[in-house]
């Protein structure tokens, strides 16, 4: 096992695109590290420049005290976990799991008991005999697990290794995921565009854009405190509510105003100026129904009419119409509006974020 060190890494393609731009990580051995991002994000660009599949433009990788930048893939100790399972057709699944150990020329007692082991963690162990084209899209992904462990590397990646599988599938793949890294310890780099896999898997979950890592930290910690605009929208879900302002000056307190409500800025030492326009963020869960019990001084209230109405089970989203703006709530089930219902919704004040209009920068 090892830890990962990126210094500085950028990649740039022909045409002048810059895929990673100037990229640092210090990824502690034995973390479960997520990069999350839309697609072209640069994200699986990075994960292939760990992997060797391509070459950086400048910067160094680091595996343990290896400098492995220019180092062959066979020879950075990793173990790579592919979107499409990449098993080979023709073989069993034993062979798919031996083949690599054979290339180098292991003892064929070290073989069976690596296979051995890491059968009975995935609970494979009957499927040894058969071809790839007689598995399950999750019996292939288990497959393709088995033999990165039997690797025994120092770091494994994984490019999103759960996309092709079902919703349900994914939900239980993502578990047993979690339980297979607290068993082995090792290193894990793991790509998707999924922020939900992010939340739930990642001890450390690095956002990137354009190339570019927006924020690293860990998941809880993003999510509350997310370090500008486009973090904010793309950790949660529902996505956050954005409302537009403007900054301005009222009885000597500094507040934002919109179309549909305002919101006292001074106590909590904003850099904002007046005349300033800026976007409120609010997220869905933080949105309520006003209760007799409310504050006025401490709470935003929201007067909107209903347009939408979601009904999950255990919660519902619903979309209120609200000064020519659109915000989403998550609510419980116990209280359901009808469409065209007139509403008050209330939050906390200290629940809002406030984001620079031009930079998306967060100011508060």
């Amino acid at each position: 096992m090892a830890g990962l060190k990126i210094e500085n890494i950028t990649k740039k393609f022909s045409g002048a695109v810059t895929a990673v731009d100037d990229v640092s990580l210090d990824i502690p051995d034995g973390k479960f590290v997520i990069l999350v991002g839309p697609s072209g994000c640069g994200k699986t660009t990075l994960l292939r420049l760990i992997a060797g599949l391509e070459s950086a433009s400048r910067g160094r990788i680091l595996i343990g005290d290896r400098d492995v930048t220019r180092a062959r893939p066979r020879d950075r100790d990793i173990a790579m976990v592919f979107q499409s399972y990449a098993l080979y057709p023709h073989m069993s699944v034993r062979r798919n799991m031996s083949f690599a150990l054979e290339l180098k020329q292991l003892p064929k007692a070290e073989i069976e008991s690596r296979i051995e082991k890491a059968s009975r963690i995935l609970g494979i162990g009957g499927l040894l005999n058969r071809q790839p084209k007689q598995l399950s899209g999750g019996q292939r992904q288990r497959v393709a697990l088995g033999r990165a462990i039997v690797r025994e590397p120092s770091v494994f990646l994984f490019d999103e290794p759960l996309s092709n599988l079902d919703a349900k599938l994914r939900t239980a793949m993502r578990s047993e995921l979690i339980k297979l890294h607290n068993r082995l310890g090792t290193t894990i780099v793991y790509v998707t565009h999924d922020q939900v896999e992010a939340m739930t898997m990642g001890q450390l979950v690095v956002v990137m854009k354009d190339g570019v890592v927006q924020q690293a930290g860990e998941p809880l910690e993003i999510y509350r405190n997310p370090s500008n605009r486009f973090v904010a929208e793309f950790i949660g879900s529902p996505a956050m509510n954005f409302v537009p302002a403007r900054i301005e000056s009222h009885e000597g307190r500094i507040m934002a105003v919109s179309a549909a409500f305002s919101l006292v800025l001074s106590a909590r030492g904003a850099p904002v100026g007046e005349a300033q326009t800026v976007e409120l963020g609010i997220r869905p869960e933080h949105l309520r129904f006003a209760a007799k019990e409310d504050d006025a001084s401490d709470t935003v209230q929201i007067d909107g009419v209903v347009e939408v109405v979601e009904p999950l089970g255990a919660e519902t989203i619903i979309e209120v119409s609200a000064g020519g703006v659109s915000l989403v709530a998550r609510i419980g089930s116990e209280r359901l509006p009808h469409i065209g219902a007139q509403v008050k919704l209330v939050a906390d004040e200290r629940r809002f974020f406030v984001f620079d209009s031009q930079s998306g920068a967060r100011l508060c």
